[in-house]
């Protein structure tokens, strides 16, 4: 567990550091003076001056800055943290400001009042477009580490579900569920939801669970004839997820035996395939689960795939009471699961793969927002770094290259959720220069302390939300 914990640590701070020093090579690249640069915020514990830069680690560690001379977003957050309900009299943060526009004059310098900071090395004094440069590199940074990342990981190789990669056939219907009461039926194979085509069991994953609150115009093939039907879905755990209670067409594939159980004293193993019970085929293991359920007390016999080679194991099904029901029923001992597939790529085709899978996770990260801003998808399903953090070190336990995969898709909703365009974020200063691009004017350094302030009060509200989700979600497990 304590290693898990470490690697997530590591993890999240080459994800910062990474998108800070985007920020701070563009910065050097376009002559901008950088003052710090920060893993953390809060008091500084230790670091090492070099090239005018301090680089230093601080007490905070969730997060990161790169501190250039000239910029005020940072130096706004500090005076509102230390008074943000001041509001009449002109601070000195805005005076020294305003002096910097009028006079154009270095007020920095190293230490002991050596080396003055010459005004070409401000932020502020660079090109809209140099600034914009400056911005838009941490985001791109991280964009390129999440194709760097994913690609890593098709190189090593991915366990994966393998029904993932099924062709969505509905492999069983949950009684009473809204595909059962839409009339779905096992068998069907669904050809498109809302007129997005479905080509496997991941696409259809994907726009059910982001749909818990739109109705669903789901046409299926059936008996070789297209049918619509109406699905209207409901929301499911601590994320609120759409769920219409359809089951996949995996095999019935053993992925745990229950210790002491009759599947455990007969012989069966993990990774085994049961074909046939009694001599009727098993497609789906709906069907095989359904059959040993009906079963109690009485003897099966067993056609199993082991590794290729066919088995004939004998057994019969413990009697259970159902403590809903109170209905007899028969078990084996063992979960049914999806077999799994490692999925690996060479150079290219890896490379490939994974521009593709962040070009998809894009487009899935807007689509996400819009429902949010829409109020299709609730905010509940919005995760903070408590709930990203458990994900994570869950992940990490399975080992790095689960973990990079996830740090990769993590890289991308950091690069991507920085281009918004709201103050404080990198994406919010990009917009401001647009503006002033089409304005052919700068605002005034008081009007963009403003909007920072607007900024910081929004971020704060993010937080609660999101921090409130986290420990929501915590009780509910």
């Amino acid at each position: 567990m304590f290693s898990s914990v470490l690697l997530f640590i590591i993890a999240l701070s080459v994800l910062i550091v990474v998108h800070e020093a985007g920020h701070y090579l563009a910065a050097r690249w376009m002559g901008v003076h950088v003052e710090v640069f920060s893993l953390g915020y809060g008091r500084r514990l230790f670091g090492k001056k070099i090239a005018g830069t301090d680089f230093r680690i601080s007490i905070f560690p969730l997060g990161g800055y790169a501190k250039m001379y000239g910029d005020i977003t940072e130096e706004v957050a500090a005076e509102m943290v230390r008074s943000p309900r001041k509001k009449k009299g002109k601070n000195r943060l805005e005076s020294s400001k305003e002096e910097i526009a009028q006079f154009d004059v270095p007020v920095l310098e190293t230490a002991a009042d050596k080396d003055p900071i010459p005004p070409e090395k401000s932020f502020f004094n660079k090109k809209r477009w140099q600034r914009m440069v400056i911005l838009l590199a941490g985001s791109v940074f991280n964009i390129l580490l999440a194709v760097i990342l994913i690609w890593i990981s098709n190189l090593a190789g991915r366990v994966v579900p393998a029904y993932k990669s099924y062709q969505p056939i509905l492999g069983g219907i949950v009684d009473d569920s809204p595909a059962a009461k839409a009339g779905l039926k096992t068998g069907d194979r669904i050809v498109s939801i809302n007129g997005h085509k479905m080509s496997d069991w991941d696409d259809v994953e994907i726009k059910v669970m982001m749909s818990p609150k739109d109705k669903l115009n789901v046409i299926v093939n059936r008996g070789g004839s297209e049918r619509l039907f109406m699905v209207d879905p409901i929301s499911i755990g601590p994320n609120k997820i759409g769920y219409i209670g359809v089951l996949n067409n995996s095999p019935l594939h053993i992925s745990a035996l229950v210790e002491e159980s009759v599947a455990a004293k007969i012989g069966l193993k993990v990774g085994d395939i049961i074909k046939k019970i009694n001599g009727k085929d098993i497609i789906y293991w709906t069907e095989g689960v359904q059959i040993i359920s009906e079963s109690p007390g009485k003897e099966l016999v067993l056609d199993v795939d082991r590794a290729g080679e066919t088995v004939r194991i004998k057994g019969t099904p413990e009697p259970v009471k159902d403590p809903q029901t109170g209905q007899i029923l028969g078990k084996l001992g063992f979960l049914p699961g999806s077999p799994l597939k490692i999925v690996k790529y060479g150079a290219i085709g890896g490379l490939t793969e994974s521009i593709r899978e962040n070009i998809r996770f894009t487009g899935l990260f807007f689509v996400s927002l819009g429902k949010l801003v829409r109020g299709k998808l609730p905010l509940r399903s919005m995760s903070g770094p408590i709930e990203i953090g458990r994900i994570s070190i869950e992940v990490a336990q399975q080992g790095a290259l689960p973990l990079i995969y996830l740090m990769g898709f993590i890289a991308l909703n950091l690069g991507l959720f920085n281009l918004l365009p709201i103050p404080m974020f990198d994406g919010g200063a990009i917009f401001i220069l647009l503006l002033e691009g089409m304005r052919r004017k700068d605002f005034k350094i008081a009007t963009k302390e403003k909007i920072l302030q607007i900024g910081f009060f929004f971020i704060i509200a993010l937080v609660v939300v999101v921090f409130y989700n986290d420990i929501m979600k915590a009780f509910i497990r």
